[in-house]
């Protein structure tokens, strides 16, 4: 389009408009801009864009509160004895006892003594801390007793077995060993004996060195259970000077 200056046939100059090929297209200058029509409707979407990169991850946060403590657990019931194990009761959960191992060699009890253990100014036989375990009533069982002693000669050395009374079909076969490097002439009860009671407290020696003593055998309990096992003591009260069941001692047993 494009605005040039015409004649009109009076002969008077007017300006007009003409296409581009030369056409009249108007006469006079082009009138004002109308307003604005109205916004026509949306086009339709278009493609998406290729998703962007992922951005950095933010910063952790922070910890949440400590929740509430649990209940206590079950636990392992108090009490049991030397050597015995836990078993269950009955079917229902943590339901558990300690009973004494019993039936065939998948019942042996094996203890090891790991401490050395004194008695000091006493004459009473005291039961080994490891070297013991716990009679059912009327119960047979098989032991093996293996203890290491350290004498010193001002007190001597008394030893033995010791355990809950025999009466009401108690019985005990056993056999005691006592082995030394020194001299027979310090010591009374060396050698091997065969016991059917409780040593009634006459087993010492006088030298000071290590011995070993070894009881092996049988024992029936009476109608009282109670601790049996490797005791010892002092023959003459020494104020200060003990005698030791020393660490290496073992104790095997089962229930029959």
């Amino acid at each position: 389009m494009a605005l040039l200056t015409g004649l009109t046939s009076q002969g008077v100059e007017v300006p007009v408009q003409v296409d581009d090929e030369g056409r009249l297209v108007a006469e006079g200058l082009p009138g004002p801009v109308g307003p604005a029509g109205p916004a026509g409707s949306p086009g339709p979407q278009g493609i998406p864009g290729v998703p962007g990169a992922d951005g950095s991850p933010g910063a952790a946060g922070d910890p949440g509160p400590a929740g509430p403590a649990g209940p206590a657990g079950p636990g392992v019931p108090v009490g049991g004895a030397t050597g015995q194990v836990l078993a269950k009761a009955s079917a229902a959960d943590f339901d558990a006892e300690w009973v004494t191992p019993s039936g065939g060699s998948s019942g042996d009890v094996f203890i090891f003594k790991s401490a050395n253990q004194e008695v000091v100014n006493s004459n009473t036989l005291t039961l080994d801390t490891a070297l013991k375990f716990t009679l059912a009533p009327s119960t047979w069982y098989f032991f093996d007793i293996t203890a290491y002693c350290y004498n010193q000669p001002t007190p001597d050395l008394l030893y033995g077995l010791l355990g809950p009374s025999l009466s009401g079909g108690g019985i005990l076969l056993a056999r005691e060993n006592m082995n030394h490097n020194a001299s027979a002439a310090g010591y009374s009860r060396a050698g091997t004996h065969v016991l059917s009671s409780y040593p009634n407290g006459q087993r010492l020696c006088s030298v000071a060195e290590y011995v070993g003593i070894n009881y092996i055998g049988t024992i029936r309990s009476g109608t009282a259970g109670g601790d049996f096992g490797f005791a010892f003591a002092q023959v003459n009260l020494s104020a200060g000077v003990p005698v030791s069941s020393v660490t290496g001692g073992f104790l095997r047993y089962r229930q029959l």
